[in-house]
């Protein structure tokens, strides 16, 4: 996604590092935590027809902080980490539109307290309590869809 500027874009991270410089994850086993993460995601999700919005902002939320904690790679984890969140709701609950340009879009921070929340949240979501930033998912999603 980054390869037109950055020589190392595409590959996992090969030194030990994590968000706030904590390492959750050491780089050997960024790999193998991404499959996991790829297996989990599935069985997350299991019939995505049967789902409400707070079920998929809990998907996504739960995604999202697992992909920040295994911290993949050199940098730029948080933009794709949120591209991997629009390719969730777009291609894995199929809430997309006929163009990239129409497709819903999650507006993360449009206020200074909706990065605080984000933050706020995945550093409890560290500390097994996800309630935080799923409910900041979960507002975030429905009001997308209040815009839509």
């Amino acid at each position: 996604m980054f390869g037109d500027f950055l020589e190392w874009a595409g590959t996992t991270r090969r030194d030990d590092r994590g968000p706030g410089g904590r390492i959750a994850v050491s780089w050997p086993d960024v790999r193998i935590q991404l499959r996991n993460l790829a297996l989990d995601l599935a069985a997350w999700v299991g019939d995505p027809g049967t789902m409400d919005t707070a079920d998929v902002a809990n998907v996504i939320a739960d995604a999202h902080h697992r992909f920040q904690l295994i911290h993949p790679f050199k940098d730029t984890n948080g933009r794709t980490g949120r591209v991997l969140d629009h390719y969730i709701l777009w291609v894995t609950f199929g809430l997309h539109s006929d163009s990239l340009e129409t497709s819903p879009s999650i507006e993360y921070f449009p206020t200074e307290g909706h990065e605080d929340e984000y933050y706020e949240g995945l550093l409890e979501a560290d500390l097994d309590r996800p309630e935080r930033i799923r409910a900041f998912y979960l507002e975030r999603l429905l009001a997308l869809f209040d815009d839509t």
